[in-house]
């Protein structure tokens, strides 16, 4: 009915009203009619409904006096608006920034004896509102959890009151597996713990809470497996393992990466290495988990020596991710860097051998925050997790990191992670 109305009203017989005429079409491909369909449309208002275009025009309210004074003001009035630039970057990237708040050591042991000086990894469990982390001074995998204790007001000079220990989980590796715990990530009752060294057929293995028994495990892709045969020292010594995973929200995909770029060869003298770190993303849900896709992380910073991917966090669904990048420059300083990460875009070059490397898309990354010693200790083993929403309502990133090579101690970093519009929730 609204449409009848507004056609009566607006298909007059004077010829400068077509001039003011807008349109508004609700269907694709519609255009706007010229004067001859207009003459027809006028006595066929019903056509106008059912094609669901919709015109109206200001000059009757205006008179017929009153038309050139509003052609001058709208000319002036769009003349001074401009449309907003949108950047690439913000159509890849999430808004997001990282503030870093404050830190705190974890105690020497846990109580019992069991010391937690070398963390190699951590993460939050959100329901249990737990942190769980992989101990890294045994050959047989360890997982200690923690709990966590915020300042209600994060005013304090150390927003993080207290880390206490709870208890300890001792994974059940297979016996003919040498399984020393890198990287870790939670699923549903279950632990997924990467290997770090050596770069091995099967480095992610399945442990289920809280008994820690062994479930399964995740292969590499067949032409990145070392030699059946290889000595597994050698292999070690040409090659890398995985210490960065995590899981999506669903977890139903696993997601990690090597750590630094892969030789060449491994049966021949160390050739250049690739500039790339490999990102496997894997379908973990039923009925059997299998490689989805492989894609290239491009590994390093500028003026950055022996650069290593370290961790990885899940933020969405849709393909983005925080990375932390650990990295020693020329001086011999130790840093760390946190980027996004977007996939979308990236090349899937699971079913390419070799990679062709010039005409690949890798993964796309943006800095946030840049961690640098001796402001913030980051000279040893680090690890990631989004962690508890915070009394402003963002989110929290925690970090475990270790002050020095010497000292066996751990630290907890805390950051707060929130848009940069607003500082709203993530």
């Amino acid at each position: 009915m609204l449409a009848h109305v507004l056609s009566r009203f607006t298909l007059g017989t004077a010829p400068w009203e077509a001039a003011f005429v807008f349109t508004f079409s609700f269907s694709p491909g519609l255009v706007k009619p010229d004067h001859r369909q207009r003459s027809e449309l006028r006595n066929c208002p019903d056509c106008i409904h059912e094609a669901d275009v919709l015109k109206f025009s200001l000059m009757p309210m205006l008179g017929k006096g009153g038309w050139i004074a509003f052609a001058i003001a709208a000319l002036v009035f769009f003349s001074g608006c401009s449309i907003p630039s949108v950047s690439a970057e913000s159509r890849i990237f999430l808004p997001l920034s990282l503030e870093y708040l404050g830190a705190q050591t974890l105690p020497k042991s846990d109580g019992a004896g069991i010391s937690l000086g070398q963390i190699t990894d951590v993460v939050y469990d959100r329901g249990r509102d737990r942190i769980y982390a992989t101990l890294g001074d045994s050959p047989s995998p360890r997982v200690v959890s923690l709990k966590l204790a915020l300042d209600p007001n994060l005013e304090s000079p150390t927003p993080i009151q207290a880390i206490t220990p709870e208890s300890v989980t001792s994974l059940d590796s297979p016996s003919n597996t040498r399984q020393t715990a890198a990287g870790l990530a939670l699923g549903s009752q279950t632990l997924w713990v990467t290997r770090q060294s050596p770069l091995a057929a099967t480095p992610i293995s399945a442990f289920n809470l809280p008994q820690g028994e062994f479930q399964q495990s995740l292969p590499l892709p067949k032409r990145l497996r070392p030699p059946e045969d290889a000595d597994p020292e050698a292999v070690s010594d040409l090659s890398t393992g995985l210490k960065a995973v995590t899981l999506d929200p669903e977890g139903q995909r696993l997601f990690t990466a090597t750590e630094q770029p892969l030789l060449t060869s491994a049966s021949e003298p160390p050739m250049a290495a690739e500039p790339y770190s490999h990102f496997f993303h894997y379908w973990i849900g039923e009925p059997e988990p299998y490689l989805l896709a492989e894609h290239l992380y491009p590994l390093g910073v500028p003026s950055s020596q022996m650069s290593r991917l370290v961790a990885l966090t899940t933020l969405d669904s849709g393909g983005h991710f925080l990375s932390l990048e650990q990295y020693r420059d020329a001086q011999g300083m130790d840093h760390a860097q946190i980027f996004q990460l977007a996939t979308g875009d990236a090349t899937d070059v699971s079913a390419y051998d070799p990679v062709p490397f010039s005409a690949v898309v890798p993964i796309r990354k943006q800095p946030l925050i840049e961690l640098s010693a001796p402001e913030i200790p980051v000279s040893s083993e680090l690890g990631m997790t989004l962690g508890p929403y915070l009394p402003d309502g963002s989110r929290s990133l925690l970090i475990s990191a270790h002050p020095s090579t010497t000292a066996n101690i751990t630290q907890l970093l805390l950051l707060r992670l929130f848009s940069q519009s607003s500082k709203s929730l993530i």
